[in-house]
């Protein structure tokens, strides 16, 4: 039986004017509790010592260590929204919205900075997850091509994430194949200095897919030095210990050397067992 158009239009208004309405309830129980905060007499709670308050039982940790000294507000709130990773970005949007609400309350005269900060770092964050969660989606159900569009677009509201997110796009051109994609995203990793020892040793297996051995054995031993644990039996494998002749001597019968290269050597010495002897030196090709 086909659909009428206007019931479905009507249908779809209806749920969109539903969903609305128990986003503004939400919003709306926050807000409530923002003033309880603000009439149980903490209005010391933007300070050095910070506070964590609790809202409603679906949200603990609302409110993280914020300063009104600190220039990096925003930053502290962001750290704040990943450590509650287990939360939604919609909830986590509400939080936001429940301390802009505070803040407004607040007479001090860093007030409109710090909302104007937070606002502007939460939607940043907010986009972020929103693209990153979806770039996850799409590679889980191995759309690899939309996944690393949606990547692309991570980065773009990426600041002191950046090194994280192209860490994450390494691996996926890791176990894809795209070794010098990897290689690419692996170097911006290292040069943000993040996740040093893996970004060291997954760089080397791109090196060593393209018979880069020189370049792997470099990657190799810096992951060493931070002691991956994996690196050594890798490095062991492409850049083994190696034996080559380093010179000769006059070996005499009883083991000793001797510079004479005529009659009379190894004389007192039991004679010469060996005018070229070689002595080896042991060696790594890279």
């Amino acid at each position: 039986m086909k659909k009428n158009p206007f019931i479905l239009f009507i249908s779809i208004i209806f749920l969109l004017v539903s969903c609305q309405s128990k986003r503004e309830i939400r919003i709306n129980e926050l807000h409530l509790e923002s003033e309880k905060l603000l009439s149980s007499g903490l209005e010391n709670m933007i300070s050095d010592q910070g506070l964590m308050a609790r809202t409603n039982n679906d949200i603990e940790d609302v409110f993280s260590l914020i300063s009104a000294d600190s220039a990096e507000l925003g930053l502290d709130f962001a750290d704040f929204i990943y450590d509650t990773s287990q939360d939604t970005a919609f909830d986590n949007r509400l939080i936001e919205l429940a301390l802009v609400d505070y803040l407004r309350e607040m007479k001090s005269y860093e007030s409109n900075k710090l909302v104007s900060g937070i606002i502007e770092e939460s939607d940043r964050i907010f986009n972020l997850e929103f693209h990153r969660q979806k770039a996850d989606s799409l590679y889980n159900i191995r759309h690899f091509n939309e996944a690393f569009k949606e990547l692309d677009s991570v980065l773009l509201f990426a600041t002191y994430e950046l090194g994280e997110i192209q860490f994450s796009k390494g691996i996926w051109h890791l176990e894809r194949k795209m070794y010098k994609d990897a290689i690419e995203s692996y170097s911006v990793t290292i040069d943000k200095q993040y996740e040093l020892s893996s970004c060291y040793y997954q760089r080397a297996l791109c090196y060593k897919a393209l018979m880069d051995y020189e370049h792997a054995a470099i990657d190799l031993r810096k992951a060493m030095g931070l002691s991956h644990p994996d690196a050594e039996e890798l490095y062991e494998k492409i850049n083994p210990e190696r034996k080559r002749v380093s010179y000769y001597v006059t070996r005499c019968c009883d083991g000793s050397t001797s510079s004479a290269t005529g009659r009379g050597a190894c004389s007192h010495h039991g004679g010469v067992c060996n005018w070229n002897d070689p002595v080896y030196e042991t060696y790594r090709k890279y």
